[in-house]
């Protein structure tokens, strides 16, 4: 089989190559996985980017949308409480009209009740 040490050095050197190719195919196919494995993280962290993109434009729309529904609220609230505030201006114009009223008809019931105890004091004093 082995006639002499060139034929041994051979079968080491064939075995040494074929252990050598083993360890670089292996050592290929986890950087081969490693780069897959980065390369789906990078494609998860790309959608979760996406995502987040489209969460922010989804609230920056709500949110300028809200705004502008929120100003014409406003704008409507404040013409009710106009409308209100002269309801009330009016009301009260109304109630100062009306105790205006009274105090006059007070102001005259005294003036008369006065001219009727003073005519009521001078006939006494007459009899």
């Amino acid at each position: 089989m082995f006639e002499t040490s060139r034929d041994i050095l051979n079968i080491v050197l064939s075995v040494s190559v074929a252990v050598f190719t083993f360890f670089l195919c292996w050592s290929l196919y986890y950087v081969v996985a490693s780069f897959r494995e980065i390369f789906k993280a990078t494609r998860e962290v790309q959608e979760s980017v996406k995502k987040i993109e489209d969460l922010i434009d989804t609230i920056k729309n709500k949110v300028t949308g809200g705004f502008s529904n929120l100003m014409a609220m406003g704008e409507v609230m404040k013409r009710v409480m106009d409308f209100v505030k002269e309801k009330k201006r009016g009301m009260d114009d109304r109630k100062r009209e009306k105790e205006e009223r009274r105090y006059e008809e007070e102001k005259r019931y005294n003036s008369e009740k006065r001219d009727a105890d003073r005519e009521n004091e001078e006939r006494e004093e007459r009899e």
